[in-house]
């Protein structure tokens, strides 16, 4: 990332303009694969598509200028990201509509620095695959999450989590924590 991706700017609002116009010119209503969702999603779906709504959503979480120069970016970010993580929706809003959310681990470079990145896709009841969000640093803005921790494969029923690049399969010896003690990759652009 260059800073430069939308051309001159003089403040956020300005940015923000130019990076949601883009969104809405280039991007909404294409679609990109991403064969690593595919090889997860029990549909083996890996198409993720540009929708209203994720424009919407990038929209309104903006607050930094990384976000919006990143929106150049994400067709590839998504479609080259290696490490995905599918969650179950908890929040009744996404539970009622049985909506299930991938998470893709990726990185960019700034000024010479590779900082981590999350992308939000959000898989809907009839089976699409829509980005939904994206955030930087997510360590920094880590918040509750509308979804569960664990997933169920597809082929075994067996809660499983895939982490670089390989599925951990969690139904070895589930043994309850005597506490109350909650236990809870890079691609580089």
């Amino acid at each position: 990332m260059t800073g430069n991706e939308f051309g001159e700017y003089a403040d956020i609002k300005e940015l923000r303009k130019k990076a949601i116009g883009f969104y809405r010119e280039n991007l909404q209503g294409i679609s990109v694969v991403n064969e690593e969702v595919g090889k997860i999603d029990i549909d083996e779906n890996g198409t993720v598509e540009f929708t209203t709504e994720g424009r919407q959503k990038v929209k309104a979480s903006s607050a930094n200028e990384e976000t919006l120069l990143l929106i150049k970016y994400l067709p590839d970010l998504i479609k080259n990201a290696k490490v995905v993580e599918h969650k179950h929706a908890t929040s009744e809003k996404h539970k009622k509509v049985g909506d299930s959310f991938y998470y893709l681990t990726t990185s960019y470079i700034r000024d010479g620095k590779s900082i981590p990145l999350e992308i939000t896709l959000k898989k809907l009841h009839t089976g699409n695959i829509h980005y939904y969000n994206h955030i930087v640093n997510p360590k920094e803005h880590k918040k509750e999450a509308p979804v569960s921790p664990r997933t169920e494969s597809p082929h075994t029923g067996a809660n499983v989590s895939k982490a670089d690049g390989a599925f951990v399969d969690s139904t070895i010896s589930q043994i309850k924590p005597t506490s109350k003690d909650k236990s809870s990759t890079k691609q580089d652009t």
